[in-house]
């Protein structure tokens, strides 16, 4: 409830209260009908709906994931999550007071170098003496821009992915939080005083150093950091090979603008970024673009890259592209 006075939110119960009786009986062929209705008169400035869940004889072939993402594709709410057995949750239920373990990204698909960053960092992050091993909740979040190709969103492509990484044992989640500091502002009121981990490649760290990401901000990019990466926040930063020369790309080599340099020495010393010491380098190469196209091109090398319970979900449901019976001819 957004509005000030108890009032206008007794108004605004009452509003969703009838809209919800006018959608259950009028609606309910359509989801899409049925979401309009609900949120009829009803801005996200004055409420914001978190969790829709349906369930019954009548809505067996519903997926709640489905009306899940459409609620963050509409704005009604800036983020949803689902367990392993494809549960919608609340995240500020799911995640409160937890030690959050978040990676960010696109996993289409998710490949090996994926897991090694997760597991490393887990198991630096539960070495930390304000995490308790059993109040960690690992996180794998996409963006609403990571679920769009040319300007829409394929709800298939989205539960191919989420599939793919709930058969893995990770949860999903999926946000309107397209910046850095927008999730972990939202993450921190989450897990209040616990702290909450972000796994970074080392070429996404040029995103949170650079100025212009920030340029909605009256405060710029020191705005940004404050809210952000506060007390709570650590990065785990994954090292990669050099675009240019092939050479280990890591934290102690990073080329930042100079300007930038005694912020990040700062973050350093405060606590606040470290480099994951602990890597697979043979897993370096993979690129998921790359791990995409050999799949779509029906190159069997694909199948080195990706964790075998991906491989064999690929392969069984054709996703990505793959064709079996290109393999079988």
């Amino acid at each position: 409830m957004h509005d000030n006075s108890h009032k206008a939110q007794q108004e605004a119960l009452g509003i969703l209260g009838v809209n919800l009786i006018y959608a259950c009986y009028f609606q309910s062929g359509d989801i899409d009908s049925f979401i309009d209705s609900i949120v009829h008169r009803l801005p996200p400035d004055r409420m914001e709906i978190d969790m829709l869940r349906i369930s019954g004889p009548d809505f067996e072939d519903m997926d709640n994931r489905i009306i899940a993402l459409n609620l963050v594709r509409r704005g009604i709410t800036n983020a949803t999550m689902f367990d392993l057995a494809k549960n919608v949750l609340q995240p500020s239920t799911a995640l409160y007071k937890k030690n959050i373990l978040l990676m960010r990204g696109r996993f289409r698909p998710v490949t090996k170098v994926h897991i090694d960053m997760i597991e490393r960092a887990r198991a630096a992050f539960a070495k930390e003496k304000r995490v308790k091993p059993e109040n960690l909740e690992v996180v794998f979040e996409l963006t609403l821009k990571d679920l769009t190709a040319d300007g829409k969103i394929s709800d298939k492509d989205f539960l191919d992915r989420a599939e793919l990484l709930g058969s893995l044992g990770y949860t999903v989640m999926i946000s309107n939080y397209l910046k850095h500091y927008k999730m972990l502002e939202y993450l921190s009121s989450i897990a209040r005083e616990n702290l909450v981990g972000v796994i970074m490649g080392i070429y996404n760290l040029h995103i949170i150093f650079d100025e212009k990401y920030y340029d909605n901000l009256p405060g710029g990019l020191l705005e940004a950091f404050g809210r952000g990466f506060g007390h709570n926040v650590k990065l785990y930063i994954y090292p990669a090979l050099n675009v240019e020369d092939g050479s280990l790309y890591h934290l102690g080599n990073i080329k930042l603008p100079e300007n930038m340099i005694g912020l990040l020495n700062y973050m350093k010393a405060n606590d606040k970024i470290t480099a994951l010491q602990e890597y697979d380098p043979s897993l370096l190469h993979i690129l998921s673009d790359d791990v995409l196209s050999k799949i779509k091109a029906n190159a069997q090398s694909w199948e080195d890259d990706v964790p075998y319970e991906v491989v064999k979900a690929i392969k069984f449901f054709e996703l990505f592209g793959y064709q079996q019976k290109a393999e079988l001819n």
